[in-house]
């Protein structure tokens, strides 16, 4: 996708992945920058340890305390976050207008503090977090405080209440990255299914097989590399030729 944008705006560049461990995050970052690389993207599961690895943070990833993209200048590297402005874009061009009725935010990572965000800038007012770890709900807590999201969190044992009311699901987890299955209570449920794990996941064929709408996190993805891609070079991403390249349909 980021290579037909380079391509699309005729950028001498290329995207490239790699693996890099924890203990080397620091130095990766680093030699990033000593290379006059363009930028870096950083995924799970490192975009909260990403933090402490940058010279300077954004206003927005200085709140949230996750990174997901990174820029590089002559004064060092810059740590940003483009999946909560990636995901309201996907809420917006996917469901039009605001969600009527509570969201149910499943994870209380980086990649839910990014839906929380985007989520109460769609216009949802109620939001519940899930998640089974209670230092992950507290640091949970810490976060929402201090970017002022309105939103209360709960252990796992809640997910079945708070699913059956709900007006929109989003799965914020690794569950399914990890072959890990997801139960929710498909039958009880009104709810929209958004699911951050980008591709036809199990979760999002679960929910159509129950009849409910569901979205995965294509649209996010392309979205949220819009932003990171303009960050990167100063000039508008070409939506059409990255929509082309992840096999999306055009607007």
């Amino acid at each position: 996708m980021l290579n037909a944008a380079f391509d699309a705006r005729k950028i001498d560049a290329v995207y490239l992945a790699w693996r890099v461990g924890e203990a080397a995050l620091s130095e990766a970052v680093a030699t990033l920058a000593a290379v006059g690389a363009l930028g870096a993207n950083v995924t799970v599961p490192h975009k909260e340890r990403a933090v402490s690895c940058v010279d300077a943070l954004s206003d927005r990833a200085r709140v949230m305390q996750c990174v997901n993209c990174v820029t590089f200048d002559p004064r060092g590297s810059t740590g940003h976050n483009t999946d909560a402005p990636g995901l309201e874009r996907a809420l917006r061009e996917q469901l039009g207008k605001r969600v009527r009725g509570p969201a149910v935010i499943l994870g209380a990572g980086g990649a839910a503090r990014a839906a929380a965000v985007a989520l109460q800038a769609f216009g949802v007012g109620e939001m519940a977090v899930v998640n089974r770890s209670s230092q992950r709900r507290r640091a949970f807590n810490v976060f929402a405080t201090r970017a002022g999201v309105a939103v209360a969190t709960h252990p796992w044992s809640d997910v079945v209440r708070l699913c059956a009311d709900a007006a929109i699901v989003v799965n914020a987890t690794s569950a399914q990255v990890k072959n890990e299955a997801l139960t929710l209570p498909f039958d009880r449920m009104r709810a929209v299914i958004y699911d951050l794990t980008y591709g036809r996941t199990p979760l999002v064929a679960r929910a159509e097989t129950a009849g409910l709408r569901a979205f995965d996190g294509s649209l996010m993805l392309l979205h949220q590399a819009a932003v990171a891609f303009e960050l990167w070079t100063g000039k508008t991403a070409p939506l059409a030729a990255m929509r082309k390249a992840l096999g999306l349909g055009a607007t």
